[in-house]
């Protein structure tokens, strides 16, 4: 068990950076990762390019992931006001843990802690799921772009 708590929701649950084993049991129980995938999160990781960070319920079992980033040229397209910019991206939300609300809880906490930059949280534009937590968390849409493969990304600024 690799967590130090930074916040708790009530007593409910606690956000926390997440540690390697953590975030390698979570991706794997949610999702088959391939090896090229799981080295990818493993080099994002040790290289600390990315943080990241989860929600952890009562039985402090990881519910919910997001990593905070600085964005990469380009990773982001222009929007006018954008100072100090950091990214959260790569967000998912356990199966059994979607509902609860955890996903704009966590997306908002990590916001909240990056008081003198603007923080930019980006989905793709057919994941209505994710929108909707992310203006429930406070964010609003300041963008929307079409990338190569006919992939449509939906921005939100806080």
């Amino acid at each position: 068990f690799d967590k130090t708590t930074e916040f708790s929701i009530s007593d409910n649950c606690s956000i926390a950076k997440v540690g390697m084993l953590d975030m390698l049991d979570f991706y794997e129980q949610e999702i088959i990762l391939s090896p090229q995938k799981r080295l990818h999160y493993v080099s994002t990781f040790v290289e600390k390019a990315k943080e990241p960070w989860g929600l952890y319920d009562l039985n402090n079992t990881l519910s919910a992931i997001a990593w905070l980033a600085e964005p990469k040229t380009n990773d982001v397209p222009p929007v006018e006001g954008i100072n100090n910019l950091k990214v959260i991206i790569d967000c998912f939300t356990a199966e059994e843990a979607r509902g609860k609300g955890y996903y704009p809880v966590l997306i908002n906490y990590l916001a909240k802690q990056q008081s003198h930059n603007t923080v930019v949280i980006y989905t793709n534009d057919w994941n209505i799921a994710s929108q909707k937590g992310i203006v429930k968390a406070g964010f609003k849409e300041v963008n929307t772009r079409r990338t190569v493969g006919e992939k449509h990304e939906w921005i939100g600024r806080k």
